[in-house]
């Protein structure tokens, strides 16, 4: 599925070991303060030339498929891209975060490259004028 003599467009996959510190809920420590699972498999494919993207995308398919049975079904907020952020954080916890969003930064300033809310204008938060 991957490696060198696989013909995979993926520029890499990772299986990092987790436990130590992120296995243990520090008091104040947000709203992903444990990582559960005893590991965190990571791919990435750059669609560098045209038409290559359906390739990479099917091969993570597979790769989501054979690794099922392991999975716990969270993901690592750092790498939901475009993904649904309460995979990673929980509805309760994501709820939380939008409304501090709201509260804080009602116009929409602060940007990251992991909203918890689609963008100001989605969510009705700023009125026009």
């Amino acid at each position: 599925m991957t490696g060198p003599e696989s013909r995979s467009p993926l520029l890499g996959v990772e299986i990092r070991h987790l436990g130590g510190a992120l296995a243990r809920p520090a008091e104040n420590a947000g709203v992903q303060n444990v990582v559960d699972g005893e590991f965190l498999v990571f791919y990435l494919g750059i669609p560098m030339v045209p038409g290559i993207e359906p390739q990479i995308h099917e091969r993570m398919a597979l790769l989501d498929s054979a690794l099922a049975p392991f999975s716990t079904g969270r993901r690592f907020f750092n790498f939901t891209s475009g993904a649904d952020p309460s995979s990673a954080i929980g509805a309760e916890q994501l709820a939380r975060l939008r409304g501090i969003k709201r509260h804080r930064d009602p116009l929409g300033v602060i940007r990251s490259n992991r909203p918890v809310l689609p963008s100001v204008a989605d969510e009705g938060l700023a009125s026009a004028g």
